[in-house]
């Protein structure tokens, strides 16, 4: 019996030890190839230089714009909020923004061509290689945690729902599954819709999607010919301005059909609930998003 204990010490030591190894040496191979594409793409002390005024450049251009957006911003909740909403100021402020977008997204495309003009051609590659990755782990980041999310608060009321509470107290996690369930059972009775409501609500989200479908389409068709503007070989910077200016004016056409599509929800909405519906800690936006899984 201690012969066999010895054994098992022995070889859950050597397997431990071979685990450590294989971890450094694959640490290490990772080093090393990072530290093989770096060289390729290492920026000199000149372009160093020029990407650090080229940022401070741009954060100068943008600094106002970007405070004036957030005032913007700030006054549309208000303009919204009012008892009776000035359709013609919403519509104006909604034009305000949107340019002010469109100026910061041209001072930002300014900046990645200042960029582009002094690295080599191998390091624009590197660059644009890593970005999209980097993009890419973010979106499988966000589509995890939001799964995650999902599963969490469909465990949560399902516990709830079996009424074992104590049970679950005594479990990992429980906390995020009680919140989660406690978060979605304010949701659902937040505003108390009748069954008519409810049909409203169902209503007014499908004939949004449908008139805005073509638009968010043809959106997709401009963000694609962005990117192939900003990849060619020989770069068109009058081109890409104008792409700019139609995605801008397309996102401006969406920000006024959200607008209608929250005036239509406003109209089914008695006085009280209208007050819970404005006052939703994450905005009408995420209360929409909640409204559409419960139904």
């Amino acid at each position: 019996m201690k012969i066999n204990k010895r054994s098992i010490s022995i070889l859950s030591l050597v397997a431990f030890l071979f685990l450590g190894m294989s971890g450094l040496q694959a640490q290490q191979e990772k080093r090393d190839f990072k530290q093989r594409g770096d060289q390729t793409s290492v920026l000199n002390e000149v372009q160093k230089e020029q990407m650090k005024e080229a940022r401070i450049a741009f954060a100068k251009a943008t600094i106002d714009l970007k405070n004036e957006l957030g005032e913007l911003h700030a006054k549309q909740r208000t303009l919204f909020s009012a008892e009776k909403p000035n359709m013609k100021e919403i519509y104006a402020n909604a034009d305000k923004i949107s340019e002010l977008k469109n100026q910061i997204k041209k001072e930002e495309i300014g900046m990645k061509l200042d960029i582009r003009s002094f690295l080599t051609e191998e390091q624009q590659m590197k660059m644009a290689k890593h970005s999209k990755h980097r993009k890419g782990v973010m979106r499988d980041k966000k589509g995890q945690m939001g799964q995650a999310n999902r599963a969490e608060m469909g465990r949560a009321k399902q516990g709830m729902r079996k009424g074992d509470r104590g049970e679950q107290q005594g479990k990992k996690g429980y906390g995020i599954k009680q919140k989660a369930g406690k978060q979605m059972g304010k949701d659902r009775n937040m505003l108390d819709l009748s069954d008519e409501q409810k049909a409203q609500m169902k209503e007014i989200r499908v004939a949004h999607l449908k008139e805005t479908k073509e638009l968010k389409n043809e959106l997709e068709v401009i963000r694609l010919k962005q990117k192939h503007l900003m990849t060619a070989e020989k770069v068109d910077k009058n081109s890409i301005m104008d792409n700019i200016d139609r995605l801008s004016n397309i996102q401006n056409q969406l920000a006024k059909k959200q607008i209608d599509n929250k005036m239509e929800i406003r109209e089914i909405l008695t006085e009280d609930q209208l007050v819970l519906f404005m006052s939703h800690p994450k905005g009408k936006k995420g209360f929409a998003k909640r409204h559409k899984r419960m139904n």
